[in-house]
């Protein structure tokens, strides 16, 4: 015996700025609620600028304020329903989640003296490794999506009409480049910080596990969530959290998850995470099969297609990651 406590994954070379400050694990949660919640409230900014357009603008979300459900939940449910639906909501929703990136690079860079470096945002390499994460987003969405027709959980109608207007055409894009933005902001927030943040006391495995439950969590309150969606959010979590780990950088977590977000709902027309249905390239739907099969109101995020593909993206990049450290070992 040499003394040496055996880690199930090494921490990668960017997590060497992280700095000396030691902190529990409650410690860390807390401050992480205390940057999230000044994030929301930024955020809720821009989005209340959004409400007041759609509320002139969307007939669906002025009838709801105007004519609330007497049932608390039911009425809940129709504001999520008419919120995640009305694209004046929605486009500002997405493009808000920048305070999702600018809050935790502050609070690192002022509180904790961190460079930036640190969560993942590594100079070398930088648009090769988000543009490797943009195909590789794409292809895997892509294969639950094809894996979910063949077990008969969703279909595929065609090209969408959508793409006959130049306006949807044109929110399509616009759609593109806000989850570019959402997609990121999460990772920055979950990974990039939270993640690196843990792991500075304790090793890096509690770091993936915690922060994946953490981004969990954080769609509790998404319509539509079910025990097998949360399941799915927790395992993408630690794929992603592995994903930065292999590569060493966030730029390809970030564009993995802007992408797969992305190919979901405007690319094959499905529900993003319980969101509402929106203009899209491909006419998509879920059948009427069990939630098990389909994902429910969900989407296809809540199937177990995307439990298994999600796994075994997770033991690929394990046994990548075990490969890596093995040759650097010998070196």
């Amino acid at each position: 015996m040499n003394g040496e406590r055996k880690v199930l994954i090494q921490k990668p070379s960017y997590m060497k700025d992280l700095g000396e400050k030691s902190r529990n694990i409650f410690a860390e949660v807390g401050i992480a609620i205390v940057v999230f919640v000044a994030a929301q409230t930024l955020m809720g900014i821009i989005q209340s600028v959004g409400i007041v357009f759609g509320f002139f603008n969307d007939p669906a979300l002025r009838d709801l304020f105007i004519n609330p459900p007497e049932d608390i939940i039911e009425m809940y449910n129709a504001v999520m329903k008419a919120m995640t639906s009305s694209l004046w909501v929605l486009v500002p929703m997405l493009y808000s989640n920048v305070f999702l990136i600018i809050c935790p690079i502050v609070y690192c860079k002022m509180f904790e003296k961190r460079k930036a470096s640190s969560m993942g945002f590594v100079k070398k390499g930088a648009v090769p490794q988000y543009l490797i994460g943009l195909v590789c987003g794409l292809a895997v969405f892509s294969a639950i999506f094809f894996l979910s027709m063949l077990m008969g959980g969703t279909e595929l109608n065609g090209v969408s009409p959508d793409m006959n207007s130049a306006s949807k055409i044109g929110i399509v894009v616009l759609f593109f480049f806000g989850y570019l933005i959402q997609g990121m902001g999460e990772e920055v927030f979950c990974r990039g910080y939270l993640m690196s943040s843990i792991s500075r006391r304790y090793s890096l495995t509690v770091g993936v596990l915690v922060s994946s439950l953490v981004f969990a969590v954080l769609h509790l309150s998404n319509p539509g969530i079910s025990i097998l969606a949360f399941i799915n959010l927790f395992l993408y979590g630690v794929f992603s959290a592995l994903l930065m780990i292999r590569f060493n950088n966030i730029w390809i977590a970030g564009a993995f998850h802007s992408v797969w977000n992305f190919t979901q709902g405007n690319f094959y027309g499905l529900s993003v995470s319980g969101m509402g249905e929106v203009p899209s390239v491909f006419s998509a739907n879920q059948t009427d099969a069990s939630s098990f099969i389909s994902g429910g109101a969900f989407g296809l995020e809540g199937s177990i297609a995307t439990t298994i593909v999600v796994v075994l993206c997770i033991a690929a990049l394990f046994a990548s990651i075990k490969l890596k450290e093995n040759k650097s070992n010998k070196a």
